[in-house]
C-alpha cells in the first residue's frame, strides 16, 4: 500500500501581495483549507507564531482542524528569520515560545520544526531535540509545478511543499491529481482547470 502524499504549505498566514484578487490572508487560507480537503492527504500548514496571532478566527479553524486530525500543523518559527543566525539560547527561546504557543492556542504538541528557507544544522537539531521536535528542511520537497510534471509520467510523489505567497492554480491542480488518483484521470475530470488558457 502506498503512503499517503503529504502536503506542507509554509509560511501561513504572512502578508503577501504575490496572491492576486482582493482576498485577505484568512479568505485565501480558507480556501486553500478548501482544496486540500478535497484529496486523501496529510495537510501540514508551518505556522509562524508571531503573525498568525493577528488573525483569531483563523486559529480557532486551525485548532478544530487539528483536533478533527484534518491537519498536523507544525513550527515554522517564531519569527521569520534564519535560526543558523542566532545564538542556542536564543533559539531555545524562540522554541520555547513557539511550543507554548501551541498549547495554548491550537491545544497540540507539534513533533515537526520546518525551518525557514529549509535551514538544517547540528545546532538547530540538538536545540529542536530539547523540544522533542524533529528539524524537517526543504530536500526532500517538490514544488507543485514538478509535482505535476511527475504526476503527468505516473510519479505521485508523496512530499508537496507550497509557499502560502504563491498563486494557487498549480496546488489546486495537484490536490485534483490526488483526488482522482492520476494525471489523466484529474484532467478528464476537470478539464475546465487543465485545459484553461
Amino acid at each position: 500500500m502506498a503512503s499517503r502524499i503529504r502536503i506542507r504549505i509554509d509560511d501561513v498566514l504572512k502578508e503577501s501581495s504575490a496572491w492576486g484578487g482582493n482576498r485577505g490572508p484568512e479568505e485565501r487560507f480558507a480556501q486553500v483549507c478548501r482544496w486540500v480537503s478535497q484529496a486523501d492527504v496529510d495537510f501540514v500548514p508551518t505556522i509562524l507564531c508571531l503573525d498568525i496571532q493577528r488573525y483569531p478566527s483563523t486559529i480557532e479553524a486551525i485548532k478544530h482542524s487539528t483536533l478533527s486530525g484534518r491537519m498536523a500543523p507544525a513550527i515554522h518559527g517564531w519569527e521569520h528569520i534564519d535560526y543558523n543566525s542566532l545564538s542556542e539560547i536564543d533559539i531555545r527561546s524562540h522554541l520555547k515560545k513557539c511550543m507554548d504557543w501551541f498549547h495554548d492556542y491550537l491545544w497540540y504538541e507539534p513533533t515537526v520544526w520546518c525551518t525557514p528557507w529549509g535551514a538544517e544544522s547540528e545546532k538547530l537539531t540538538a536545540v529542536a531535540s530539547e523540544f522533542k521536535l524533529i528539524v524537517e528542511g526543504t530536500g526532500a520537497q517538490v514544488e507543485p509545478g514538478k509535482w505535476l510534471e511527475k504526476a503527468r509520467g505516473g510519479i505521485l510523489y508523496p512530499n508537496i511543499m507550497w509557499h502560502w505567497w504563491e498563486r494557487g492554480q498549480k496546488l489546486l491542480k495537484v490536490v485534483q491529481v490526488i483526488k482522482y488518483g492520476s494525471y489523466d484521470s484529474a484532467v478528464e475530470n476537470r478539464e475546465d482547470l487543465f485545459n484553461a488558457r
